[in-house]
């Protein structure tokens, strides 16, 4: 499968973050599917089964925590490979985005979307 054949969901609050990696990661080949927060990309998620999970943590109403946990309790959705992101450099955050089932914990201060794309590309086994 090449990465256009590829969907990742990716869950942010923040318009501009979202439009950033959006972008990115469009021209690096991948289709996006963007959500501002954990019950719209968990419905959006459920709808398409994603072969990537991109979710901030920190968001009102639903947070990454809440689709985390979520998407790991649901049989169908539980092995779809996740990244937590995140603009706090938090040890408390990464180890519970860890425990509720994250794959890799990422900070978006120190991302690229260039960056994001060859995490993207070791987590899903492409190189």
């Amino acid at each position: 499968m090449n990465n256009k054949e590829k969907k990742i969901v990716l869950v942010d609050d923040d318009l501009l973050i979202l439009d950033l990696y959006k972008k990115g990661l469009f021209f690096a080949g991948y289709q996006v599917i963007s959500a501002n927060d954990g019950k719209d990309g968990y419905e959006k998620i459920e709808a398409i089964k994603p072969d990537l999970i991109i979710t901030d943590i920190v968001m009102p109403w639903h947070d990454g925590f809440y689709l985390i946990e979520k998407v790991k309790k649901n049989k169908e959705l539980s092995e779809i490979p996740l990244i937590a992101f995140s603009n706090l450099d938090s040890e408390d955050d990464k180890k519970e985005a860890m425990r509720l089932g994250a794959d890799m914990f990422l900070l978006k201060t120190t991302m690229t979307p260039n960056d994001l794309s060859k995490k993207i590309e070791e987590i899903l086994g492409e190189k």
